[in-house]
């Protein structure tokens, strides 16, 4: 084994933490982008009209797989192993079909992202970050994305969301 070899090896503490996917959304995968966010995956978005060939670039340069429904990519000299490509009938059949490629943990981190800008949220304290007067119940746990300020709670729409990405976990998509 070489110098570099080993220098690229990971340690054991790294094998025994689950990797987060990191993954590159075409415009047209953008809802099942924000769906792999919600439980966790670093999931990046190609916001503008970009090129096939830059996006297929984008995902080298980020080392990221890119997924997307356009066929034509999987052409590409750089995309065997990197482009994974499904369906676009809707975001639960690409996401049954993401699921069969690359065994995606529905519930990897649930919560754990930004669902605008992908940044990791941190822990917030409703008494100085909720907008206003706090509730008295003040659902939980608030968090906060330290990027885009966006501030998240675990209300309603969270249980909801929750519920899917449990049924996606167990191989139910609907």
């Amino acid at each position: 084994m070489t110098k570099a070899t080993l220098d690229r090896r990971p340690t054991s503490q790294a094998l025994s933490e689950p990797a987060s996917l990191r993954l590159l959304m075409d415009r047209m995968l953008i809802r099942l982008g924000r769906w792999l966010r919600a439980a966790g995956h670093d999931t990046a978005f190609d916001a503008h009209r970009t090129t096939d060939r830059a996006l297929l670039e984008r995902a080298v340069l980020e080392d990221r797989r890119l997924i997307t429904c356009d066929r034509k990519l999987a052409e590409f000299r750089k995309a065997p192993g990197r482009v994974v490509i499904v369906a676009g009938a809707g975001v639960a059949a690409a996401a049954a079909d993401l699921s069969r490629e690359l065994a995606v943990d529905w519930l990897f981190r649930p919560f754990s992202r930004c669902l605008l800008c992908n940044t990791p949220v941190e822990k917030a304290d409703p008494a100085s970050d909720w907008p206003g007067e706090a509730p008295a119940n003040a659902p939980g746990p608030l968090t906060r994305c330290p990027s885009c300020g966006k501030l998240y709670w675990q209300g309603g729409h969270a249980e909801r969301m929750r519920a899917r990405l449990e049924a996606w976990h167990a191989g139910r998509f609907f």
